[in-house]
């Protein structure tokens, strides 16, 4: 039997001209391209998705519960950094929190300059809608990832977005803080 199979490759053996290997040191750099542009790919859903799951748990600790926190840096270090793991640095976050009790706002919060709302952290009162943005700056450590994946750029600066609209629960007591 392993004669058959020598036999049988024994053409391909033979072969000492190279041209396999030159075809796969001129396939090489395409190949590790695709390889490292789909660990990019992963590396930007897996941000995203932290981000959003941890922009949501933030939005919802608001909706059942007063803050003990009257700013929004001390609520992203109370808050929200200890929600997220440690690829994502708390030092890259901003945070806006506003609140409404009208429905029909929502729409401009939609087209706001979404500048104006960091830093702001206004909760509101029970049955208030909250509007909780979070944005993670990607300059500082990885930039030269994202810079070729998303087209989410600010002034040559570079974000990950997310945000969460909640209702505030008519059982929180208080009245929150309002703007």
């Amino acid at each position: 039997m392993p004669t058959k199979i020598k036999v049988t490759f024994s053409p391909f053996w033979k072969n000492c001209s190279g041209s396999v290997a030159i075809e796969f040191a001129m396939l090489l750099p395409f190949f590790i391209a695709v390889i490292l542009a789909i660990v990019l790919q992963w590396y930007n859903a897996l941000t995203v998705s932290l981000l959003d799951n941890a922009t949501y748990e933030a939005a919802h600790q608001l909706r059942i519960a007063n803050s003990t926190v009257n700013n929004a840096e001390d609520y992203r270090d109370s808050v929200l950094c200890p929600l997220l793991p440690s690829i994502i640095t708390c030092t890259d976050i901003e945070i806006g929190v506003i609140s409404t009790d009208d429905f029909s706002t929502l729409e401009d919060w939609h087209t706001t300059d979404r500048d104006s709302v960091l830093n702001q952290f206004c909760t509101g009162a029970a049955g208030d809608i909250i509007w909780v943005y979070v944005r993670l700056n990607l300059n500082s450590g990885m930039r030269w990832i994202h810079h070729y994946i998303t087209q989410n750029t600010h002034d040559d600066a570079i974000f990950q977005e997310s945000s969460a609209v909640v209702v505030r629960e008519p059982i929180v007591t208080g009245t929150g803080l309002t703007c």
